[in-house]
């Protein structure tokens, strides 16, 4: 299982790269979630998720107010590898199996 998520990662790191994608994947409750945004590459080292289990991803429907500063700060998305079933990017589909090639 950790080859087949590993694989998974390599590739929508290697499609996506600073782009904007839309990504399909499955709630820890069953629910079926659509996320737009763009991968994380700052600050991995301060992550509190295992790296081989998760993708970080910006979400841009949802931004964060700091109670500080009253700024807004992107939301960040931890997305389980296993779950994701669906990818696109500039208008092309990448499903699970294409994932795993």
């Amino acid at each position: 299982m950790k080859a087949e998520t590993n694989k998974i990662k390599t590739n929508i790191l290697r499609i996506c790269k600073q782009k904007i994608f839309t990504i399909y994947f499955t709630k820890k409750n069953g629910q079926i979630r659509k996320l737009t945004g763009k991968l994380h590459f700052k600050d991995l080292e301060n992550r509190t998720t295992n790296p081989d289990k998760f993708l970080i991803v910006i979400d841009f429907k949802i931004t964060k107010q700091t109670y500080r500063t009253n700024r807004t700060r992107p939301a960040f998305r931890n997305i389980n590898l296993k779950t994701i079933y669906r990818l696109k990017v500039n208008k092309k589909d990448y499903y699970r199996k294409d994932l795993l090639k």
